[in-house]
């Protein structure tokens, strides 16, 4: 690994033109370098890569053309063609970095979309490793939730079958966010001692969030409530962000072995963030707490769970309920 996940987050454009120079320099003359190269840095590498102009002022690189690039550009076609429809159009009109897709373009993309989304999703739904063994059972959930709708005849067939599509799309973008996140973390966790207690956000703790709260169409008329953009939570940084949400948490009221939930009120609206006690099995059974969800209350029985408190100020618009 030649730069860490923040060390290139924070290089300015300047800085950015030299290490893309030094990245090409390095693994084009040894295609087998790309393999060592972590997600971050293949992010940041096929980010520039295909912005960059030859002297003609033509694009320099096409990344349809090289495998390693093929989950940056199944991760980009997903963004670029995504609806609020519930699938992924590739009829519609449509922006990139170099302007209108053409149509020649556009069947490009949607021959490499329905091609690469089925080669990842076949090992995705294998349920192997510290990625997909956490979020099977997640997409699993999703798509007994459609076929329940499909089944009460709240949506046909035709938006049944689009709907599938667009949420192994989705599931493939979680997987892709969070593998970003940890894939240079040797153990795959972020943690914090609060209160005494070991407290993580893990693969577990992201995949979840995201994927119950931050998808709104994948999740329309699905048992899921939307998280609002919220002030003191970054959803490229969501695990540390939490963490400290927790540990300001903390500083009024105490954690103890039974906590299981903490109460806040951000920008008016209530939010929940739950929280677990025990030995952690994807985690080689470390004993702590570990962040199961965090979403805004809707239902009542959360709710119900601000009956009694006082609101305490804990930053600029955000609130603790005790």
């Amino acid at each position: 690994m030649l730069y860490s996940r923040k060390e290139l987050s924070d290089k300015s454009f300047i800085d950015s033109h030299a290490v893309v120079q030094r990245y090409i320099n390095k693994v084009f003359p040894r295609r087998k370098e790309f393999k060592k190269l972590k997600w971050h840095e293949l992010d940041f590498l096929f980010q520039h890569m295909k912005i960059m102009k030859n002297d003609k002022g033509e694009y320099g690189f096409n990344l349809l053309e090289y495998p390693e690039a093929q989950n940056y550009v199944l991760y980009c076609i997903i963004l670029i063609y995504g609806t609020s429809s519930f699938c992924i159009d590739f009829k519609q009109k449509v922006s990139d970095y170099a302007g209108v897709i053409s149509s020649k373009r556009k069947a490009k993309h949607q021959s490499f979309f329905y091609k690469n989304l089925k080669e990842w999703f076949d090992e995705f739904i294998k349920g192997c490793g510290p990625y997909y063994s956490v979020m099977k059972p997640m997409y699993e959930r999703k798509i007994k939730e459609l076929l329940d709708l499909k089944n009460k005849r709240a949506i046909n067939s035709h938006t049944y079958i689009n709907r599938v599509i667009y949420t192994k799309a989705c599931f493939f973008h979680i997987y892709y966010t969070v593998r970003l996140y940890y894939d240079e973390y040797n153990e795959k966790f972020d943690s914090q001692k609060i209160d005494g207690y070991d407290v993580y956000g893990d693969i577990y703790t992201y995949s979840h969030v995201l994927n119950r709260h931050y998808f709104p169409y994948m999740n329309k008329d699905l048992t899921a409530t939307m998280n609002n953009d919220i002030p003191g939570i970054d959803i490229r940084n969501l695990p540390c962000s939490l963490l400290m949400m927790i540990n300001l948490y903390s500083h009024h009221k105490h954690l103890d072995k039974t906590t299981e939930y903490l109460l806040y009120r951000i920008k008016g609206n209530p939010y929940i963030l739950w929280i677990k006690y025990g030995k952690i099995a994807t985690l080689k059974q470390r004993e702590g707490f570990e962040i199961r969800s965090f979403y805004k209350c809707i239902e009542q029985r959360d709710l119900d769970k601000y009956n009694g408190t006082n609101d305490v100020k804990i930053a600029k618009e955000i609130f603790i309920a005790i």
